[in-house]
């Protein structure tokens, strides 16, 4: 189905995006994001007369979300080609940007808002122009970028990985077998990670052809394979796709053997192996170049680029392939003004809806970025058969869209059947139909039916029907009389939809009809009495059924009896439990009691007697006669058992027996009270007097004992004398690190006699905070030029105190009291220890030590005199020093003549990060050269010249160099040797002992000519510009 005439365009050319330049701006690339969004960059002519990235996002109804632009280094001309979305929406362009003398891969990375993340360039080894076409992101969310890079001759592909971050990680470069230009301008990653790039390749017979190349994620090349058209002409491949099967798509253009351009479509398997070819030659028989490509759900290939009409103009052209490379439709789109309209972009949703992003052009010659959404529109017709109706009757559907109808029955009639021809309607409820998903014409036909219902009429137990059930009616029609008969000694309630009629006919039946005829059988209530008792429910039950007689009730002072039919108990008498018939009417029974007798029995303990009388009879409710405790001689009344303490004793409104004894006692000695202690914690000994009395025991034979009820908290107090023979002291501590209370202290003063008093204080101990103690890991050490932040987990422990605090406590702050850092080692303000124990700093690069005075401090406080600080710990960092010496020599010639005096330029520079002092500077000076001489150029240098700065013979001296310092040299000598000998001297720095040297490469420096005859000049002048000193001011001394 053909696109071109059975499609509709979602939204198109009304989202352009004009640069702040009003002038040409072109889209490049296009991504639609997991929510729909959709996403375009390309290049927008600024205010300043130069082009920037410039990137839109659009929601997926075309609403521009925002816009954001780049301009690189060199603030010149700067091209966006691709463009990729993250699992996260954070989106991905790269191009190529100036960067003040040529270009390189400028990649960019925006949050899914907008925000610019980070960017990062790639100059090739070349350090030429280097050109990115393409980028894609993997699952992890690396970023791989390819495009073409200049190895100083010619072009090379150049592929580069970064991490999500933008670290580099790897670095592949192509060179075709013509060893010629190779450009790079489609990238894709498979779902293992495997990275495809495609492009073209100029051959050995000045020909380009496509040329695809496959990494493995570590960036290992696993295979290439070239495509070389039927024209054997020029070949271009400017787009690549894999499908879910690992399946590899490419497109571009490949001149035919008319020799005019075509797309041309590949598709390899995933190990490299050809397996099909599919050109496009548009209506316009003329150029036709393909720009992009997408892999649908269904592996079906959409290519889209530019084609030359038969109107004369490039148009969009959009070819959809299916999997095995069968064309299943073209999509042409004019931009509306008649003028070229090149697409360089295409996505495919998940519902196979495709858009399509470029250039279009306007009368006034200036492009604008033009995105079109198409899919494919379908017809979706309803019918009904009689007796109901559909609606609508047709309508028009895009592709995987939904169809929904109206169905609506004539009364008494339902829905028989809805088919449809390549679609399935599902019932939606209420008369709603849907065809979901359509992806082709459909036909949709409903039919009716009358509704036929059936009548059912049933019965419960005990009772029959009269009548015919069950019964047919169509709709409206009526059903025959039906009686509901009920058995013996039942009678009829009504029918199980709540109906009373009976008999019953049912007429106008528009729904099925089942009902059950109910009976109910008689009931009768049999009451309870309790007469004066606790009160008994009512029983009802069926005529006949068996009555249980209920559970006694209760009556104060009572004992239950029986129930019994009369009032008096001359009836019938039943026990609880007892069952009985149901009788045939309402009826009572009543509860039978006989009132309790008490008996009250008074009894003397040792040393008294009793008087009155005992036991005694008493009636429940009645009262007893009084009855009195007496006590023997040198005794008292303490209290009856019962803990009454009336005496003499008379018992009222008796309710049950009372058996009592008199209990008699010595006097007992006194105990003086003891106020409440509260103590702190780990306070020590605390001592209270307690004074003691007995009016019949010496004071001394007095005996005292101390009791604790908390022993781990408080142990039982000691026990002491004083001078005063009524005097005791108590002496108590609590326990080591406890806190708590209160604790009861139970004090017994006892004497001969025996007789025993008791006195009780409490004690609470207030916690105080104990002191944490910290200890640190050791000392971390770094290597030479270690930079940024370092992070040391777990380098502080920390012991709160006893386990109550570890338990309950927790580290408040680490208290950094000092950091002496002379050597500049950190980065200012930027040490501290998390509460975790986590050291964190930020390296500065300068090698050195730096030592810091730390503390702990616990959220305990300092209430009651608590310390909730620790003693000071002391840690040293190291960072290894290190310099970064950098030699460069030049004499500014390419050829000397024998016994001509040469002078060397010799500069000597420290970029750092750490001075150097007794740094060795050499020149030995080679048998082509004698009567050599030197000296150090104080006004070329930044650093001190060494003493002596000036001597005959070979440089050999000790420098001292501080960080991007430099000195110097000239070293003088005379050429001494034959025609054509090379004259080869070299200068070597080497740093001094403990300082590690960065970057050796650049530690030395060799200046080579040729000596030749008088009269003959070679080559000009010695190039100093190669010798590179990136020490600010070394290389203009060098050329001083």
């Amino acid at each position: 189905m053909s696109p071109s005439s059975t499609s509709q365009e979602r939204w198109s050319g009304v989202q352009p995006t004009n640069g702040t330049g009003n002038n040409t701006d072109v889209a490049y690339a296009l991504a639609v994001d997991a929510s729909g969004n959709v996403l375009v960059t390309g290049y927008s002519y600024n205010s300043s007369g130069n082009y920037d990235y410039a990137t839109v996002k659009y929601a997926s109804d075309g609403t521009q979300l925002w816009v954001q632009t780049y301009n690189g280094t060199g603030n010149n001309n700067d091209y966006a080609y691709a463009l990729a979305v993250d699992a996260s929406g954070n989106v991905l362009v790269t191009g190529n940007a100036y960067n003040g003398s040529s270009n390189d891969y400028a990649t960019v990375k925006y949050a899914s808002d907008g925000t610019p993340l980070w960017v990062q360039t790639y100059n090739g080894t070349g350090n030429n122009h280097d050109y990115a076409n393409a980028l894609a992101v993997d699952a992890s969310g690396n970023v791989l970028v390819t495009g073409r890079s200049n190895n100083g001759g010619n072009d090379d592909y150049a592929t580069v990985k970064y991490a999500s971050d933008g670290t580099p990680l790897w670095v592949q470069t192509y060179n075709g077998t013509g060893n010629n230009t190779d450009q790079a301008n489609a990238l894709a990653v498979d779902a293992s990670g495997n990275v495809l790039v495609t492009g073209y390749s100029i051959g050995s017979s000045g020909n380009a052809d496509y040329a695809t190349v496959k990494y493995a994620s570590d960036g290992t090349p696993l295979w290439v394979q070239t495509y070389n058209g039927t024209g054997n002409n020029y070949d271009y491949a400017n787009a690549l796709a894999v499908d879910a099967s690992g399946n590899v798509l490419v497109t571009g253009y490949s001149y035919s053997s008319s020799g005019n351009a075509d797309y041309a479509t590949v598709k390899y398997a995933s190990d490299g192996t050809p397996l099909w070819v599919q050109t496009y030659n548009g209506t316009g028989n003329n150029t036709d170049v393909a720009y992009a490509l997408a892999v649908d759900a269904g592996g079906n290939v959409l290519v889209t680029g530019r084609s030359y009409s038969s109107s004369g103009n490039d148009d969009y052209a959009t070819v959809k392939y299916a999997s095995d490379g069968t064309q299943l439709w073209v999509h042409n789109y004019d931009g509306g003004r008649g003028l070229q309209d090149t697409a360089r972009a295409v996505a495919v949703d998940a519902n196979g809806r495709v858009t399509i992003a470029g250039s279009v052009h306007e009368n006034s010659g200036y492009g604008r970025i033009g995105v079109v959404r198409i899919a494919a529109a379908y017809t979706v017709t309803a019918s009904a058969g009689a007796n109901g109706s559909m609606t609508p009757a047709s309508q028009t559907v895009l592709q995987a869209d939904d169809a929904q109808f109206t169905v609506t029955p004539a009364t008494g009639y339902h829905v028989d059947t809805i088919t449809g021809t390549t679609c399935s309607p599902v019932d939606l409820g209420g008369g709603l139909w849907k065809a979901a998903n359509i992806t082709q014409d459909c036909a949709v036909t409903a039919t009716f039916a009358i509704n036929q219902y059936t009548l059912t009429y049933t019965v419960g137990a005990n009772g029959s029907i009269s009548g015919v059930s069950p019964q047919t009616v169509s709709s409206g029609g009526n059903g025959s009389t039906v009686t509901a008969v009920a058995d013996a000694g039942y009678q009829f309630a009504q029918w199980s939809d709540a109906s009373t009629n009976n008999p019953r006919t049912d007429t106008n039946v528009t729904s099925n009809i089942t009902v059950s005829a109910q009976f109910v059988v008689n009931q009768y209530t049999v009451s309870f009495d309790s007469q004066g008792g606790s009160a008994v429910a009512a029983i009802t039950q069926d005529f006949a059924s068996t009555v249980t007689v209920p559970a006694a009730p209760t009556r104060s002072g009572y004992t239950f009896s029986s129930w019994n039919t009369a009032a008096d108990g001359s009836g019938t008498s039943y026990a609880p439990a007892a069952t009985f018939a149901m009788p045939a009417n309402d009826s009572t029974l009543y509860a039978i009691w006989t009132i309790n007798q008490y008996t009250l029995t008074y009894s003397a303990g040792a040393n008294g007697s009793i008087t009155g009388t005992s036991p005694q009879t008493v009636n429940h409710g009645s009262d007893g006669s009084s009855v009195t405790a007496v006590a023997a001689a040198g005794y008292h009344f303490v209290n009856w058992s019962d803990n009454a303490t009336s005496n003499p004793r008379t018992d009222m409104n008796v309710t049950g027996d009372i058996t009592v004894t008199a209990n008699f006692a010595n006097d007992a000695p006194s105990i003086s009270v003891v106020a409440d202690q509260t103590i702190l914690e780990d306070s020590g000994t605390t001592v209270v007097t307690v004074t003691l009395s007995d009016l019949e025991t010496a004071l001394v034979d007095l005996q005292l004992t101390a009791q604790s009820s908390n022993t781990a908290l408080i142990a039982d107090p000691t026990i002491g004398t004083n001078a005063n023979p009524a005097e005791r002291t108590l002496s108590f501590a609590p326990a080591s690190n406890g806190n708590g209370g209160p604790v009861t202290i139970t004090l017994t003063a006892t004497h001969s006699a025996p007789a025993t008093s008791q006195r009780t204080f409490a004690i609470t101990v207030t916690p105080a905070n104990d002191a944490p103690s910290l200890t640190l890991a050791t000392s971390p050490t770094h290597p030479a030029a270690t930079i940024g932040v370092q992070s040391v987990p777990n380098f502080a422990s920390v012991d709160l105190g006893p386990t109550d605090e570890d338990a309950t406590q927790a580290v408040a702050d680490f208290l950094i009291d000092s950091v002496v850092d002379a050597d500049g080692v950190l980065v200012a303000s930027s040490l501290d220890i998390a509460n975790n124990g986590t050291l964190s700093y930020t390296l500065s690069g300068i090698g050195g030590g730096a030592t810091i005075t730390t503390r702990i401090r616990d959220d305990g406080g300092m209430l009651n005199g608590g310390i909730d600080t620790s003693g000071t710990q002391q840690f040293t960092l190291h960072v290894a020093p290190g310099a970064d010496l950098q030699i460069a020599k030049t004499n500014n010639r390419v050829s000397l003549l024998d016994g001509e005096v040469t002078v060397y330029a010799v500069v000597v520079a420290n970029a750092g990060p750490n001075a150097v002092t007794g740094a060795r500077l050499v020149d030995t000076l080679p048998s082509t050269l004698i009567n050599g001489s030197w000296a150090c150029v104080q006004a070329s240098s930044t650093a001190t010249c060494p003493v002596p700065d000036a001597n005959n013979g070979n440089l050999d001296v000790f420098i001292s160099l501080g960080v991007n310092q430099y000195l110097r040299f000239d070293v003088m000598a005379e050429v001494d040797g034959v025609i054509e000998a090379q004259v080869i001297n070299t200068a070597t720095a080497t740093v001094p002992a403990g300082i590690t040297a960065l970057n050796t490469g650049d530690d030395s420096a060799t200046d080579t000519d040729l000596i030749v005859p008088v009269g003959v000049f070679i080559n000009g002048f010695e190039d100093i510009t190669r010798k590179t000193l990136t020490v600010p001011g070394a290389q203009e001394a060098l050329a001083d």
